[in-house]
């Protein structure tokens, strides 16, 4: 389905906040949720300037065209309606600051999912990815064969590739990788034992609320 996990949204959604792109490539566009956040995070929240000037170049691929929309028509600079390897291929090196692979890279045979991910990293500064933790089964969706799931990616299927950090929101997994650090990344380098002591210790005491308050003192979050 054009669709993914609701967990990931607001990692994101923070990442693209802290990063600040100029230039967006957003990898398997679907319904095109995740172009609407980035505009909406990039040039309307907090700006008080008319709301369809453009300060950023979003650009999407979406190899499905049955999934266009006047939606895409209004978000995306430009949508390329190609298979995302094929597009990847002729795009020069760093030419976008970020790139978005949200619940993608499942729908890819490991050979070409690796190949993706190395032009994903050569064509942007960073990029963010997701995937589901555990393996699923999903078949042509809309009569859409790419929406078949092909494989799974454990961790450890990324170790060739530069991590800046990870989490795992829900049933995803979603990594950010790059070679240039961050201060944001650092919000997710807390050991996961004791950020999930931590936790714990937040429900015992019954003070969950106020997760919020210790996350902006401590950079990091506590699920």
């Amino acid at each position: 389905m054009p669709s993914s996990f609701p967990e990931v949204i607001p990692e994101v959604v923070r990442a693209v906040m802290a990063l600040q792109p100029r230039s967006l490539l957003d990898v398997g566009t679907g319904f095109g949720k995740y172009g609407v956040l980035c505009r909406e995070y990039l040039e309307v929240y907090g700006h008080a300037s008319d709301y369809v000037k453009r300060s950023t170049t979003i650009d999407g691929i979406e190899a499905f065209r049955g999934y266009l929309t006047p939606l895409h028509e209004f978000i995306y600079d430009r949508m390329l309606t190609q298979p995302a390897e094929d597009v990847l291929a002729g795009i020069p090196d760093k030419r976008y600051d970020l790139a978005l692979l949200i619940d993608v890279i499942e729908h890819m045979d490991k050979d070409v999912g690796h190949s993706v991910l190395a032009q994903c990293l050569r064509v942007a500064q960073w990029v963010v990815v997701s995937t589901p933790l555990f393996s699923m089964t999903q078949s042509a969706h809309h009569g859409n064969e790419y929406q078949r799931h092909r494989t799974c990616w454990p961790k450890r299927d990324f170790g060739r590739y530069p991590l800046l950090a990870a989490t795992t929101p829900g049933d995803s997994l979603v990594l950010f990788l790059g070679e240039q650090d961050h201060p944001f990344f650092r919000r997710y380098r807390f050991p996961w034992s004791i950020r999930a002591k931590l936790g714990l210790l937040l429900d015992l005491l019954g003070l969950r609320h106020s997760a919020a308050a210790l996350r902006r003192r401590l950079g990091v979050i506590v699920r």
